[in-house]
């Protein structure tokens, strides 16, 4: 039936025997538990255990999860505080169930119950005994990491981090022992997953997302945006792009195609950047009514061809890709003549010039008569500095 608690019945007849099939839809927000028991783990000495990981399927739950409890049962290791557990849900959301905890107390068989509503968390250099205890990471270096394919960390310690999404789909127990010589082994374990029982209402508007714009790029070149992951709905979203193309998941393959987008996808943009300088360039995603805009925006003229966009050159028309300015005036070594920073290169400063030809030249700072900044004040720098005389420094793109 279309609605909940209600009867459906089909009823075959048979020379003239019958019998009725009955269906029952679940009452209205009636929670719904179920366990699900995970396979032994063999936990080996300074290595992932077997399997990795262990992992159970869920199916069949109705509605968001609202708690998640994991039970451990049979646990055995020499130095417990070796071992690092997370629990990883479908979509790769992951928490720590416990991390260097219980010291070096040997535990045999040992039975734990993980919840975060728990009074009390696994102890930290003290003895484990069986009971009910809060998830607890212990770091005392580095944070624990988990290979592949665990998803990377850091991982939190509560299990509200799979409150309201979808149950069903694969769960994985990730085991490492983290250190040498102890070894151990995990009989079995159970999680235990509560949802509401109710299917929520269709959700297809997602939290906002935002791209990073990006400048200064290189004329007419391919820019792929940076990812977003698109959460906040419930059910595929429709997709759809202006001004570019754009890849679910962010493989090889771009679109232009309307399409849909699931919750915990992956999603980027990408256009051709301008053709010409200081131009920006726009491609708008839009998913179940969220927008945003990739630009990219090329980089300023660039009249003397050295690389520095005009509006950050010391030097516009005189390339100076090194950007040397000895007197730090916004002039560059190499249009900058006027050594006395009077305004403009006269006999003031052909006097000072020759009283520094064949000086020696330092870097970072060069001499100011250095105009080429290679290092010596000489006969390259006389030819230049004729070039600038009657003239004033500059110009730049750093001074008005």
């Amino acid at each position: 039936a279309a609605t909940n608690a209600t009867s459906t019945d089909t009823t075959l007849t048979v020379g003239g025997v019958a019998d009725t099939f009955t269906s029952n839809t679940s009452p209205p927000g009636g929670n719904q538990t179920q366990p699900y028991i995970g396979s032994a783990v063999s936990i080996g000495d300074n290595q992932p255990g077997t399997p990795y990981p262990s992992a159970v399927n869920v199916a069949g739950m109705v509605g968001p999860i609202t708690k998640v409890t994991v039970q451990l049962d049979g646990l055995t290791h020499t130095l417990p505080g070796d071992l690092d557990m997370a629990l990883v849900g479908p979509g790769g959301h992951a928490m720590m169930l416990m991390s260097d905890a219980g010291g070096a107390g040997a535990i045999t068989g040992v039975s734990l119950t993980l919840d975060s509503a728990a009074s009390t968390p696994l102890p930290d250099g003290t003895q484990i005994f069986s009971g009910e205890y809060q998830p607890a990471n212990y770091d005392y270096g580095p944070a624990d990491s988990f290979p592949a394919p665990a998803p990377g960390g850091p991982y939190g310690t509560n299990f509200d981090v799979f409150n309201g999404l979808d149950a069903n789909g694969t769960w994985g127990l990730y085991i490492v022992d983290d250190a040498a010589v102890d070894v151990g082994s995990l009989g079995s374990w159970v999680l235990t997953i509560t949802t509401t029982g109710t299917i929520p209402p269709p959700d297809t508007t997602p939290d906002p997302f935002s791209f990073t714009d990006v400048s200064d790029v290189a004329l007419g070149v391919i820019q792929v945006s940076d990812a977003v992951t698109i959460m906040g709905i419930n059910m595929p979203a429709p997709v759809s792009v202006a001004g570019g193309e754009y890849s679910i998941g962010c493989g090889a393959v771009f679109t232009t195609d309307a399409g849909t987008i699931n919750n915990g996808e992956t999603v980027c943009v990408r256009h051709t950047s301008a053709a010409t300088n200081a131009t920006s360039t726009d491609t708008t995603l839009t998913v179940g009514g969220v927008a945003d805009t990739f630009t990219s925006t090329t980089a300023g003229s660039d009249t003397d061809d050295d690389g520095i966009p005009d509006s950050e050159d010391n030097c516009t028309q005189l390339a100076n890709a090194d950007q040397i300015d000895s007197d730090s005036d916004g002039y560059g070594n190499r249009c900058d003549g006027d050594l006395n920073n009077n305004g403009a290169t006269n006999a003031q400063d052909v006097a000072m010039f020759r009283q520094l030809l064949g000086s020696p030249s330092t870097p970072p700072t060069y001499n100011i008569a250095d105009l080429n900044a290679n290092g010596t004040v000489n006969a390259q720098d006389v030819a230049m500095f004729r070039q600038l005389l009657g003239s004033p420094p500059g110009p730049s793109g750093l001074v008005p």
